[in-house]
């Protein structure tokens, strides 16, 4: 059958009114099936899988490249992207100025970029109609079916099948197609970044189940959808559970599908065992060479790659963001890296480059072109009167994620008021790793914030930590300080943050916070081994500096943590030291047999929140609630003082 191309309307006026009495007229002729007014990604995704005549978008009220991303997937072929926009006043963008700033502290660089590319909208002059509805797929589509089907039915070694394809072209259904034709299967599983990206596949297999990338077990088969939404070590992990693998994986994404799965894991992938590379170029529900679909790649730089070979000598630079929102040239080459660097890169993080009121962009360019990249939030500098709500568990800190776990997770408020900065991502060139470059731009990043006129206290990270990433900062002088109580369910990574100080007090902080984690660190890692194993090297990497035989927390120090664990404004996770120390001494006769059993089995045996709930009969949430109850029946030790159990 024929396939359309689509086209883009957008209806200007500073008043929202008049827009949407604008659409709601050149709508009216359309079944209200066939209409989807967006109201944000959120919604958006929720209908990931649909296809309707039209989709109308809202930038009045709030300006989303990843709503503009997932919107115009939605569209069919002969249908219309609606886009309602104001002439002159900005959307609003509060959520890109750092507290405690006013909104109109962030950029307006985004929206200025986008005026002439919105006057460039492909439009055509006919009159809106039902776009009508694509019943078949392509010949390349059921050729793949065809192919996977056999391969795998006839598989007597382990094998892959790498499904690579731009949005709309069928990959997902290709999936439930072929899992349709393979059932029944003794031992089989599907996953994907989100639940909600299997809607597609299910539409051709209603039985599939998904199942969380942490959660998949040893299986015969396993089916990945969207794999470049998942980070590259839980991509192998995930490939060493299965004989044979299925993924299927968008190239330019809307959702954050950086190319780490192209350049580090599919090279990979192929040392491993045999791989097939399998490509679907033609769209299944609107035209080749879609006018609407080129528009989108080049307002949202969903094609932007790095540069093709940046050779020479490299010198650093802090950009004006203000020249790079002009240059698209250079625009596309940063951008283009942070997307091959990091599997979760959206087109809302080119916003966040743009117009983040606390965001500073480092590079490292040769003649030619740009080899690394840096982004370097500015945080701190908060009052007390800032951080009052986060104290008192009444909200977050916007673009204040540093100071903000300072303040609320380590019990050190004070640092919260230091000038500190936040290195965000660094990425290097594909053809240029291994070079140093990574280490280069840091040490230029960190003399830069160590200038006299403008100090920096502290540099800090938060990342999935892997071994590798832990010797590269600790190499820069950074510090492991904390260690996040959960897991990336895309990343299967545990969270840490680290610190790298550069005045007297913030090197006197880094003492404290990683004496509390020497005693803490032990504690934790059971209680991470009982949810998924840690592995060995990374147990090793977590402890390296630290003192293995800890000298004991003061007595003010286990009071304080306890105080706050009872106030609930700690988890218990945070002061696992002092929890299992006050366990090991407590007299727990004053509590019931279950309030007992629950205490020594997640103070003492260090088990899983989901087993001593399971094991309750209770709710992980009611569970927690549990021990918190129970530990403020406890008399701390003599030598601790009394500590209240109010709150």
């Amino acid at each position: 059958m024929e396939r359309l191309p689509r086209r883009a309307i957008v209806l200007r006026d500073d008043d929202p009114e008049v827009t949407l009495g604008q659409a709601r007229e050149m709508l009216a002729s359309l079944p209200a099936a066939e209409v989807f007014w967006a109201e944000g990604p959120a919604a958006l995704r929720g209908v990931s899988g649909g296809d309707f005549s039209a989709v109308v978008v809202d930038l009045h009220q709030r300006l989303s490249l990843d709503a503009l991303g997932l919107a115009h997937g939605l569209v069919r072929g002969g249908g219309s992207l609606v886009l309602r926009a104001p002439h002159q006043a900005p959307p609003d963008q509060s959520a890109l100025a750092a507290s405690p700033f006013p909104p109109s502290a962030a950029g307006r660089r985004t929206w200025s970029r986008l005026q002439p590319w919105l006057r460039a909208a492909p439009t055509r002059d006919e009159p809106l109609s039902v776009a009508p509805a694509v019943t078949e797929g392509t010949r390349e589509q059921s050729d793949l079916v065809a192919q996977l089907t056999a391969a795998l039915a006839n598989a007597n070694s382990p094998s892959a099948h790498v499904v690579i394809a731009d949005r709309g072209r069928g990959k997902s259904a290709a999936l439930g197609m072929m899992l349709a034709q393979l059932r029944p299967h003794a031992s089989l599983a599907v996953t994907a970044p989100t639940p909600t990206q299997l809607v597609s596949v299910r539409r051709f297999d209603a039985k599939v189940d998904y199942v969380a990338p942490l959660h998949v077990g040893d299986v015969e088969l396993l089916v990945v959808d969207e794999a470049a939404g998942l980070a590259v070590p839980t991509l192998k992990a995930l490939s060493q559970r299965a004989r044979h693998i299925v993924m299927a994986t968008t190239v330019h994404g809307y959702e954050g599908h950086g190319r780490g799965f192209s350049l580090r894991f599919l090279p990979w992938l192929k040392q491993q065992r045999p791989t097939e590379v399998h490509r679907l170029e033609a769209p299944i529900r609107w035209a080749s060479e879609d006018p609407l679909e080129r528009w989108i790649f080049d307002g949202l730089l969903l094609d932007a790659t790095p540069a093709a070979d940046p050779i020479g000598t490299v010198q650093w630079a802090r950009l004006d963001r203000d020249e790079l929102a002009t240059d698209e040239t250079m625009l596309r080459q940063v951008f283009g890296l942070l997307v091959a660097a990091h599997y979760r890169t959206t087109p809302d993080d080119l916003m966040r480059l743009l117009d983040a009121a606390n965001l500073e962009v480092h590079v490292l360019r040769t003649d030619n072109a740009v080899a690394a990249a840096c982004l370097v939030a500015r945080e701190g500098r908060l009052r007390p009167e800032d951080l009052a709500p986060l104290l008192e568990g009444r909200g977050r800190l916007r673009g204040q994620a540093l100071a903000e776990t300072l303040a609320r997770h380590s019990d050190e408020p004070e640092a919260a008021g230091w000038d500190l900065r936040r290195n965000l991502r660094t990425a290097v060139h594909p053809s240029r790793r291994r070079e140093g470059l990574g280490a280069t731009i840091a040490a230029a990043v960190h003399a830069d914030a160590e200038d006299d006129d403008d100090r920096a206290d502290a540099f800090g990270t938060m990342f999935g930590a892997t071994p590798g990433l832990l010797a590269f900062r600790r190499a820069q002088g950074y510090r492991l300080v904390r260690l996040g109580a959960t897991r990336s369910d895309r990343s299967g990574l545990m969270s840490v943050v680290m610190l790298r100080p550069s005045s007297s007090r913030a090197t006197a902080l880094v003492a404290r916070l990683r004496a509390r984690l020497a005693v803490d660190l032990p504690h934790q890692l059971r209680v991470a081994t009982s949810e998924h194993p840690v592995p060995r090297d990374l147990a090793l990497a977590f402890r390296e500096g630290l003192d293995l035989e800890p000298s004991p927390l003061s007595c003010a120090d286990h009071h304080r943590r306890l105080r706050r664990y009872l106030d609930g404004t700690q988890t218990d996770w945070a002061i696992a030291g002092t929890l299992a120390a006050l366990a090991e001494q407590a007299d727990l006769t004053r509590l019931s047999d279950d309030d007992a059993a629950l205490v020594r089995g997640r103070l003492l045996e260090h088990r899983a929140w989901r087993d001593l709930a399971r094991e309750r009969g209770a709710s992980v949430r009611v569970t927690m609630r549990g021990l918190r109850e129970a530990i403020a029946v406890i008399e701390p030790p003599p030598l601790w003082g009394t500590a209240s159990s109010s709150g």
